[in-house]
């Protein structure tokens, strides 16, 4: 069973770096997570970009400067 973005956020705050796949979560969603693992310092890795548009993994690596992985393989 897949952790909630509650759970993930939570995670964030006390420090987690984590790894999620666009096929799980919902774009605002993993914005969100970004934006409160920013507070922490918490690297956030993104499977499947792929699916992303060019423009929105510009937008979410925005959110974080160089704490954002975008995975394609």
């Amino acid at each position: 069973m897949k952790p909630t973005i509650m759970q993930l956020k939570e995670l964030a705050l006390v420090g987690g770096n984590i790894i999620l796949s666009t096929n799980d979560y919902p774009l605002n969603q993993i914005r969100e997570l970004i934006v409160v693992g920013k507070s922490r310092g918490v690297s956030v890795t993104i499977r499947n970009a792929d699916k992303l548009t060019s423009l929105q993994r510009k937008s979410i690596a925005f959110l974080n400067p160089t704490k954002v992985t975008f995975d394609f393989s």
